[in-house]
């Protein structure tokens, strides 16, 4: 019955009145719901409390929810094709992207913590996107780096425990239903003392030029050095330290030594 009724009130209320009142009650900006075109954003006052620097071009292509002040976003160029969701409830959060020009599938990043960073080359995203989950509303300086030159088909990225971060170095080549997780999400503690166990400690990090394949999942504490190969639904539990070769298992180890990859060479298929 309320719903009936506010949707009858909103009727007889002009639009721009609406837009005012959805803006002060949420400080919020969504361009799915086509609350604001680009010149209404660059004047509103969450553009004031918030440092946004995002091309009016191909702006309907970007998405912003942003619930509070003191954050910075930079995009240096919106998508062609895909899209962009950007969604900050934290304070003083940065997220710096790259030309996301080539974006064909969604790049969603979800931040609630506060003091973190999450910084993104000139990357390629496929149909399947990139989800990045970057702290959590009790964590804070967390990071998420990846490299120029990185391709995703589909990829899930998360780093919640404070003071850590995942990193992607340049010219990585990611398959699809992959999952880079530098947390357990849920504590596990210790049965007589009672203490914490599972508490990320070290950064993920794969380096330069690496092949992850499909499905593979990546957990916490994991460093993987570059010009590396990780096989099909491999799960990588521990750190490597030898370049060149390839990994696969559950748990992971090394099954080849002394190879590297290109993306692409048309011998293979003659």
């Amino acid at each position: 019955m309320f719903k009936l009724f506010r949707y009858r009130l909103l009727r007889h209320v002009p639009v721009k009145r609406i837009k005012e009142h959805y803006e002060r009650k949420y400080r919020t900006y969504l361009c799915e719901n086509k609350l604001m075109d680009y010149d209404t954003l660059t004047a509103s006052d969450i553009f004031k409390n918030n440092a946004l620097n995002v091309p009016k071009e191909n702006f309907d292509n970007v998405a912003l929810n942003i619930a509070s002040d003191g954050n910075s976003v930079t995009i240096e160029k919106n998508p062609r094709v895909g899209r962009i969701s950007i969604e900050i409830k934290g304070k003083n959060n940065k997220i710096r992207l790259g030309d996301m020009s080539e974006i064909v599938g969604t790049l969603d990043i979800h931040i609630c913590g506060n003091d973190s960073e999450t910084d993104i080359g000139n990357i390629w995203i496929g149909k399947g996107g990139l989800t990045i989950y970057n702290a959590v509303a009790q964590s804070q300086n967390t990071r998420v780096f990846i490299g120029d030159g990185c391709t995703f088909e589909s990829c899930t990225i998360i780093s919640y425990h404070s003071n850590t971060s995942v990193v992607v170095g340049e010219k990585c080549m990611f398959s699809d239903g992959i999952t880079l997780i530098n947390s357990d999400t849920h504590p596990i503690y210790d049965y007589e003392t009672k203490e914490l166990s599972n508490k990320a400690k070290r950064d993920i990090v794969i380096g330069k030029h690496c092949w992850v394949g499909h499905g593979v999942s990546v957990m916490k504490n994991v460093s993987v050095p570059d010009d590396s190969i990780i096989g099909w639904n491999a799960v990588v539990t521990k750190s490597f330290d030898e370049s060149h070769c390839a990994i696969a298992g559950n748990p992971a180890k090394i099954v080849k030594r002394g190879v590297t990859w290109d993306c692409f060479d048309e011998n293979l298929f003659v």
